[in-house]
Parts: structure tokens; C-alpha cells; sequence
């Protein structure tokens, strides 16, 4: 069985709400959490024009 932690969006920010409930996440938030890591901007730009670009061919879900 699959779990996942519960978020609830806001103003382009995650707020993880710290429970833990059954199922599989229903989207990414790898771009958001590489964000509060502190990754380069740089980075960060490339990787909403990759994920824009998945999910514009189809590729993603």
C-alpha cells in the first residue's frame, strides 16, 4: 500500500501538513522542495521548463 504526506497549497507554496494518509501522491512537489533547499535559481527555472515541456507532449499523468 501506498502513503503519502498531505499538503495544502497556497499562493505557489506548500504547506506540508505533517499526515501521513493511505494512497499515492497525486502530484510532484520535487520543484518546490528543491526550492526550500535552496537550489540556484537557475535550476529551478530549468526545471519548470522541463516539467512545462513533459507535460505538454503528453508524457506526464
Amino acid at each position: 500500500m501506498n502513503f503519502n504526506i498531505q499538503v495544502k497549497e497556497w499562493n505557489d507554496e506548500i504547506i506540508f501538513l505533517r499526515k501521513i494518509i493511505p494512497g499515492g501522491a497525486d502530484k510532484s512537489y520535487g520543484i518546490h522542495v528543491a526550492r526550500l533547499a535552496g537550489l540556484p535559481k537557475k535550476v529551478l527555472d530549468r526545471a519548470h521548463e522541463v516539467l512545462f515541456n513533459l507535460e505538454q507532449s503528453g508524457l506526464m499523468r
